[in-house]
């Protein structure tokens, strides 16, 4: 029995060793393999999709990398689903296998049929080991993934908080320059009507200018009118006075001449009548005041 266990022993040793020693990308069933041809398929379908939104916003590369990132983790979730089923699986074909086995014959069939069994149990159990592993690195992976995710998360939302800030910024500029677009326009529009009305101002002056000027003219024209009247008249006055002075003095001349005349014929009257009492009485010694006034 010693003998039989120990060469049990040393076939599954030399089971382990075949079983390290060959490749594990010959079996297309591995798990590994279904792993590996998952990440290809990923790995096209991530490169398909970045040469497809090459081009877009910073927010869309956001929300693609965390869907990504949700992506991956759902995979890796559903794959350690299938590995914890698989590993199940395996573990109960495996106890059905061995206890088929150890109810068999006699004792060399059952150690006969042992030996296969063991040599399966200890390739599960290296497998199962195997599988842990790679379970553990893809947990390990998974909380990366969950960390990198939440730091988009937060990275997105600080993005889109800045996005958002920065919209309502420009819109508030926008809004702005439209209120000083309407304010210069306002401006513009008020300076149109004051320009037409000055133009209508500067035109209706013009045509009071204009009428002034005319009638300035027609009252030049008058005034050179009554200058020449008044300049004529003046003659006329002029002409008129000289003939009136000139009658004036003619008349005076003849009125001092009819004056002296007349003083002439009074002394002699009063001379002859003077005399004629003379001739019987004596001469009167008083001479009239006509004379002495003369």
């Amino acid at each position: 029995m010693s003998r039989r266990r120990g060469g049990k022993t040393l076939i599954i040793a030399d089971d382990e060793e075949e079983q390290q020693q060959q490749p594990e990308e010959l079996n297309p069933f591995s798990f590994r393999e279904f792993l590996r041809c998952k990440d290809q398929d990923r790995d096209q379908n991530q490169d398909r999709d970045r040469d497809r939104d090459q081009t877009r916003g910073k927010e869309k590369e956001g929300g693609r990398s965390l869907q990504t990132g949700a992506d991956i983790i759902s995979f890796l979730y559903t794959e350690e689903k299938e590995e914890t089923r698989f590993c199940s699986r395996q573990e109960r074909d495996a106890a059905s296998g061995g206890e088929g086995e150890t109810n068999e014959g006699d004792e060399g069939t059952s150690m006969s049929g042992t030996a296969p069994t063991c040599r399966g149990q200890s390739g599960s159990s290296s497998h199962i080991q195997q599988l842990k592993g790679e379970n553990i690195s893809l947990r390990r992976t998974i909380r990366e993934l969950q960390r990198s995710a939440e730091v988009d998360r937060h990275r997105l939302a600080e993005l889109s908080e800045e996005l958002l800030q920065r919209r309502r910024r420009e819109e508030k500029e926008a809004q702005d320059l439209e209120s000083m677009v309407q304010s210069v326009e306002q401006n513009l529009q008020l300076m149109t009507r004051r320009a037409v009305k000055a133009e209508n101002s500067v035109s209706r002056l013009k045509a009071e200018l204009q009428q002034l000027q005319v009638e300035a003219e027609s009252l030049r024209s008058e005034n050179n009118g009554l200058k020449a009247a008044e300049s004529r008249i003046i003659t006329n006055m002029r002409q008129n006075a000289q003939a009136a002075s000139e009658y004036l003095d003619k008349t005076a001349n003849h009125a001092h001449s009819s004056i002296h005349s007349s003083v002439r014929r009074r002394r002699s009257v009063w001379f002859l009548s003077s005399c004629s009492p003379l001739i019987g009485s004596p001469p009167s010694t008083q001479t009239p005041d006509l004379f002495q006034n003369t």
